[in-house]
């Protein structure tokens, strides 16, 4: 937790719409390509800097082409930044984990644009955020402006800080922004929100999923309780939201167990899934880690299509805690599913692929080096082709997984997803203890290559920044 105090000299206005100030320091100190002899990644920086704990990689998402030079760009969550407007209270300073997602331009590595939680864009009372840029994911265009926007949680938002009767801490929502400038878009709020339900734990772009021209979106609650204080805890449910008006389409919700689905945290864990059962619409891939499940949901119905189930049993039940789909892997022309299940085996971890279509498993992702306390399977991505034989590929990520003696330095796997074969591992060119490499990743097609490149967040990583010592600031790696 970062402790708020001091004051940033920018105005309100130029966070948002004059990324330039930050290009002095970013290009200086911020980024930079490794070199030697085995060093072949680039490393970029949290840009803005803070005394303590950023967590600048948390969350990692391509973009496409923002800014039509031709190359890909990224947004990267950093969800413990600190607020930019000190509090109306005497002595308390800044606002707390705030968090901020950061445009970073493919090609040059410069700050395209910088989304902020608007609450937090003018001086108020509240001494904590919600931890914008926990999660993230990218959406088509929704605003007509040629480029691709983002949708991010905000977990940790307390809501209606100042109301008696209706304040909800960690209550959560999430935002919507413009991927072109970064201009806030959709505010999308839990109509019912409760303490701790975490509006906003998870999110996800999906398609158009009631017809009217403008993809839709998906937010998990996972900390929702069913049926108010005397009912079940922690069930958790998702919201489907408008893209075009924000406004509520419809709830998912776990189906009922007969009261065994308390703690389920369905909506944990949320994907695109793409159109499983051909109607033309995506579906919602949705993880309830607590009962060691996920759930398969029609996109244009909100019928439930899959209940998958563990295909071991769990002591810790951890199966569904990271969700991904979208690419198929066994060759049947309909997407297929991707579940990590990071506690599995002494917390070792595993992942698995299933038939998008019948459920059925396909095969068990193994890391090639199993450890325990490892918790493989804690980030998983369906990706385009990452290894050159024309066919979609898995990378899972082991955050907690130890390197050349560094615990918990953090590994990630490429796999083949119709065989299940490792075909790269993935390890920082920098490891370092506790850095959580892996923790999130995306990939993307670069200018002059034929398979894509994994773009890997590290957000427990210390670093030297403006001559200063930063603990916990992060980064992320590109490998070449």
């Amino acid at each position: 937790m970062n402790s708020p105090s001091g004051t940033r000299s920018f105005s309100q206005a130029s966070s948002a719409n004059q990324p330039s100030q930050f290009a002095p320091p970013f290009l200086l100190l911020c980024f930079l390509v490794l070199c030697g002899a085995a060093a072949n990644a680039t490393v970029v920086l949290d840009p803005l800097a803070e005394p303590s704990t950023t967590q600048f990689g948390y969350a990692v998402a391509s973009m496409g082409d923002i800014n039509g030079d031709g190359v890909p760009d990224f947004a990267v969550g950093a969800p413990f930044q600190d607020g930019d407007f000190v509090s109306t209270d005497p002595g308390f300073g800044l606002p707390a984990n705030v968090g901020k997602v950061f445009v970073i331009d493919g090609a040059t590595l410069a700050v395209l644009s910088v989304m902020n939680d608007p609450d937090f864009e003018l001086i108020q009372p509240q001494h904590f955020g919600g931890q914008l840029g926990a999660v993230i994911s990218v959406s088509p265009d929704i605003n007509g402006d040629g480029v691709a926007d983002l949708i991010a949680g905000v977990p940790q938002y307390i809501v209606n800080p100042e109301s008696k009767t209706t304040k909800a801490i960690l209550g959560g929502k999430a935002l919507v922004f413009s991927g072109k400038d970064g201009a806030r878009l959709l505010a999308l709020s839990d109509p019912t929100a409760e303490e701790d339900g975490r509006c906003g734990a998870a999110v996800a772009a999906l398609g158009d999923v009631n017809g009217d021209g403008t993809v839709d979106f998906a937010v998990g609650v996972p900390g929702k309780d069913i049926g108010g204080e005397e009912g079940i805890a922690n069930v958790g449910l998702v919201y489907i939201f408008s893209g075009k008006t924000g406004a509520l389409l419809r709830t998912l919700n776990d189906p009922p167990r007969g009261g065994d689905e308390a703690g389920a945290g369905f909506g944990s864990a949320l994907a695109n899934a793409g159109d499983t059962n051909g109607d033309g619409v995506t579906d919602v891939l949705i993880g309830a880690p607590g009962e060691g499940r996920a759930y398969l949901f029609n996109g244009k119905t909100g019928a439930l299509l899959l209940s998958i189930v563990s295909p071991v049993h769990e002591t810790v039940p951890s199966f569904g805690y990271a969700v991904a789909g979208g690419q198929d892997f066994n060759r049947d022309r309909k997407p297929d599913l991707v579940i990590g299940a990071p506690l599995q085996n002494s917390f070792a971890g595993a992942a698995y692929v299933f038939d998008g279509t019948s459920g059925a498993l396909i095969t068990k992702l193994k890391s090639p080096t199993p450890q325990t306390f490892a918790r493989f399977g804690a980030s998983v991505l369906a990706s385009t082709d990452m290894t050159g034989d024309r066919r979609a590929d898995i990378i899972v990520g082991a955050p907690d997984q130890n390197v050349n003696g560094f615990n918990s330095a953090g590994e990630a796997f490429v796999f083949d997803g119709q065989r299940g074969r490792v075909r790269q591992t993935l390890m920082s060119e920098t490891p370092q203890a506790h850095a959580g490499f892996g923790t999130a990743f995306t990939s993307a097609l670069f200018p002059g290559k034929i398979t894509a490149t994994a773009v890997i967040g590290v957000p427990y990583q210390d670093a030297n920044a403006e001559g200063k010592a930063h603990l916990q600031l992060g980064q992320i790696e590109i490998p070449q």
